[in-house]
């Protein structure tokens, strides 16, 4: 094997020839990397902004949803609120059918842990990033203030059914429970507010898909089996009770991508 001497430069000039050539070579690379890199995550931004899309248009959904029916619940605690003092007068509650609670939504922002996890958020621009954080912050409040209005519907829903006696202490849980779905029914519909608002500053939405989305939530609202607004005869543990009664067969196996090998999946 021949091995070759490195020769000695002959003067500045070629010295800072091959310097050169080494600098440009080492930028040249560093250069193609990094635009490899903003291309990679320029996708990867653009696959988590698709993902976010449907999760939105469901929040901006359930949000028309909720202020649809907040005349309905205003009118339910009304009729609770009367129930409640005709007990108090004559130590028994009348007959009921059925509570009208609102409709139960998960209000979580899902994509946003796999936006984080697969580091897509430092590399969207500033303010995406913050309204993607305040998105996901108000999807948690929403659910918070959600669970704790599920918990206060289920001590008003034991008003359902004959008439029957009742006491001072059962009075008092039940009206303490209506305070605090009066509460949250606020709560949950400013809330809802605020979170249609970051999600239409957020833009991946057009106003048009938001407002698709808002109008089929409030027609579910009013017209839909779930909530406050539709009137019912039977309440929703005897709805629930139905549903168990129909069988439900497995899930379908989703196709495979078009990209997947043969066998895969």
């Amino acid at each position: 094997m021949d091995i070759h001497k490195p020769k000695p430069w002959r003067g500045v000039r070629e010295f800072l020839k091959e310097y050169l050539i080494i600098v440009v070579g080492v930028v040249t690379a560093l250069l193609g990397e990094a635009g490899v890199e903003a291309l990679h995550w320029r996708h990867a931004a653009a696959d988590a902004r698709e993902a976010m899309k449907g999760t939105e248009q469901n929040l901006v959904r359930f949000a028309g949803e909720r202020e649809a029916q907040s005349a309905c619940l205003a009118a339910e605690f009304r009729r609770i609120r009367a129930v409640l003092d005709q007990a108090q007068a004559t130590g028994a509650l009348p007959a009921i059918a059925s509570v009208r609670n609102p409709a139960r939504r998960g209000w979580a922002f899902a994509v946003y842990d796999g936006v984080v996890s697969g580091g897509v958020l430092p590399h969207l621009p500033t303010a995406e990033r913050t309204t993607v954080t305040g998105i996901n912050a108000w999807s948690a409040y929403l659910q918070r203030n959600r669970d704790a209005e599920v918990r206060d519907w289920s001590v008003l829903r034991s008003l359902e059914g004959p008439e029957r006696k009742v006491g001072e202490a059962e009075l008092a849980n039940l009206r303490g429970a209506l305070s605090e779905a009066i509460y949250q029914a606020g709560v949950i519909r400013g809330g809802a507010h605020n979170l249609a608002q970051r999600i239409l500053d957020h833009g991946v939405l057009s106003r048009r898909e938001f407002d698709e989305a808002w109008s089929k939530g409030a027609q579910e609202g009013r017209d839909g089996p779930y909530g406050a607004c539709p009137s019912r005869t039977e309440g929703d543990t005897d709805q629930l009770l139905r549903q168990l009664d129909i069988p439900v067969g497995p899930p379908p196996v989703p196709p495979a991508p078009p990209n997947w090998p043969k066998g895969a999946g």
